[in-house]
């Protein structure tokens, strides 16, 4: 393969490597067809089908970079949608090792999705950006017709040739055809990535000269696709900066979705500065030339020796920086990069910080068959960050010896450790300007608060105080630590008496050992004005009666203050109270419940 035919990769996604064992996946079995007369190559199977434990985070944006909300995002067998900030994530499962196909679908784009590199026990992030569906063509299923899009291009649909895809019966009515030009260049909006599995079945890098999206949908809605026995003919004007390198014959690539990866299906001709040639089924085709893969792996690390989470990583051919990257990606929360890359020729790796600033170009390769572990890369950090600290909790109000916070400002995601009910975690960020983070608490068996907990970021530094680590029924509590004994309240199991008036803001909860009365009073009335409150306590231990105590708003740590019938209040203080006996013991009250308006009628 000579070099000046790679004009167009991104066959990488930088990630965490570890090799596993085979295991059952979230995700169904890729789809390959076996050679005439033979079995799919082991090698093959393998690639397809080895699966890891990993978690898989990312954002969606369009293509001007802007953030798309409501995206629905499938990992396998699970989905979710994107936040306002097109942030995702999934929690740890079982995903395809060397291609976890994250599908993405929005009304107005063009479904599409990125395949990943995912290693055991990872916490991987990517970056999807998708295209938008503009100027449809429509003609008559019945009639057939000729689709013309971008500079000089056209498809050509023979009479009787469209079927319902989900039903395969034949289509008569109205067809609009999306179709649009993708640029080689912009690995960012290409689908899975540029590896496929070739026709002799050998794993192939691919080199794209061209490449373009179609989708057919019917006058309902439906999705469209070609019958079988009557293909469409594709015409592809070839980009000027490429006539002069492009082969007379040119393999075409398919997107498969089922495995993630590109399918060599047929190939096309040069008519002069045109290619041309049939195709029996429309998604994401690429006209592409191969190359052989080797994988690299490595850990980039910032100036401080800590792990360089989201930076961006390309790598290109070395003076020909104009080129796609052969390889695209972002690092973990581990900083680890992994992927695969061409062999035999002298590349340029370029590290990004997620605010786009280059941190640092080095010349890597080439490179030959055997993996190339690159160690550690240092890259001097630029921006600012905020450091985000607290203490982690179990449900019992002990220390939560083991665990992560995982942690999303700015649209981005951020994971720590947390060690013996610590974390500290420095998050860069692009601006000081004030911004709203994340929080949930994972502990070691993957219990974790099922709402978000919000915290408003206004200076460098940020101590959440105490957040609790538990399963999903504890939304709303209050917890006791009365001289080292525990007590909790849960609402879900014992609902809580709630009621405010204009003074004051009143919580009772029981069980079978205690009841617990708190209040609040707030000179806001009901707006629980914040920090102008103090607040009370008093408990009823097994019939016994303790002296009723007032605090110092001084003494309130909030932690959490949402809406008004939607959101939570959360927080904790400690003090002194008296017991019964008139000795003073320590306590420490955590509450998290939710907001509710002033409503006489609930006074008891």
């Amino acid at each position: 393969m000579k070099t000046n035919y790679m004009k167009a990769f991104a066959a990488f996604l930088l990630m965490g490597f570890l090799i596993s064992g085979c295991k059952k996946s979230d995700e169904p079995a890729p789809s390959v067809d076996p050679p005439l007369g033979n079995e799919v190559p082991e090698e093959i199977k393998k690639l397809l089908e080895e699966n890891v434990n990993a978690a898989v985070s990312g954002t969606v944006t369009d293509a001007q970079q802007k953030p798309v909300e409501g995206a629905t995002v499938k990992l396998g067998s699970k989905t979710t949608t994107t936040d306002p900030k097109g942030a995702f994530s999934f929690s740890k499962g079982q995903v395809r090792k060397n291609n976890a196909f994250i599908s993405i679908s929005k009304e107005g784009f063009f479904s599409t999705g990125k395949t990943i590199s995912a290693s055991e026990d990872g916490n991987h992030t990517t970056q999807i950006s998708l295209i938008s569906k503009e100027t449809p063509v429509t003609f008559n299923g019945a009639d057939g017709g000729t689709v013309n899009f971008g500079s000089g291009n056209s498809i050509q649909f023979k009479a009787g040739s469209i079927v319902n895809a989900a039903t395969n019966a034949a289509y008569t009515g109205t067809v609009t055809v999306y179709a649009k030009t993708i640029d080689p260049s912009a690995a960012e909006l290409q689908p899975g990535t540029r590896r496929g599995i070739s026709k002799d079945y050998k794993h192939s890098g691919l080199s794209s000269f061209g490449m373009f999206a179609v989708e057919l949908t019917g006058a309902g809605g439906e999705k469209l696709q070609l019958a079988a026995g009557k293909p469409a003919t594709v015409s592809y004007t070839i980009p000027s900066e490429l006539q002069g390198r492009l082969p007379e014959q040119v393999a075409l690539w398919r997107f498969n979705d089922s495995t993630g990866l590109w399918k060599e299906g047929g190939s096309i001709s040069r008519k002069g500065n045109v290619l041309a040639g049939e195709t029996d089924h429309f998604s994401f085709w690429s006209f592409d030339a191969g190359y052989s893969l080797t994988t690299i792996s490595g850990i980039i690390k910032d100036q401080h020796g800590n792990p360089l989470t989201q930076a961006r990583i390309t790598i290109k051919e070395t003076g020909n920086p104009a080129t796609s990257a052969f390889g695209e990606g972002n690092t973990g929360f581990d900083g680890v990069i992994n992927g695969w890359v061409p062999i035999g020729i002298n590349l340029q790796m370029t590290i990004y910080n997620h605010c786009g600033t280059v941190l640092l170009q080095n010349s890597v390769g080439p490179y030959t068959f055997s993996h190339a572990d690159l160690g550690t890369i240092t890259a001097t950090n630029t921006g600012t960050t905020v450091t985000i600290a607290g203490t982690a909790l179990s449900c019992n109000s002990d220390t939560l010896q083991t665990g992560y916070a995982n942690i999303s400002i700015d649209g981005i995601n951020y994971r720590g450790d947390i060690v013996n009910g610590k974390f500290n975690v420095k998050v860069p960020r692009c601006a000081g300007t004030p911004a709203q983070a994340k929080v949930v608490i994972t502990d070691a068996t993957h219990l974790k608060l099922k709402d978000t907990l919000l915290f408003n970021v206004t200076t460098d530094s940020l101590n959440t105080g105490p957040i609790f680590g538990c399963a999903d029924s504890q939304l709303e509590y209050v917890r006791l630590n009365l001289n080292g004994q525990i007590f909790n309240f849960n609402h879900a199991e014992s609902p809580f008496n709630k009621y405010a008036n204009m003074f004051f803001w009143n919580i009772r909860c029981s069980n079978s050992q205690a009841s617990v009365w708190l209040s609040f009073l707030s000179l806001g009335g009901i707006t629980w004005n914040y920090p102008n409150s103090s607040a009370g306590f008093q408990i009823n231990l097994n019939g016994v009666l303790w002296p009723e105590m007032y605090y110092d708003q001084r003494k309130i740590t909030i932690t959490e203050l949402g809406a008004i019938n939607t959101g939570y209040v959360a927080g904790y203080y400690s003090e002194m109270t008296e017991n019964p006996s008139g000795q003073q013991v320590p306590f420490t009250v955590y509450f998290r419940v939710k907001r509710f308006p002033i409503d006489f009628s609930e006074e008891p």
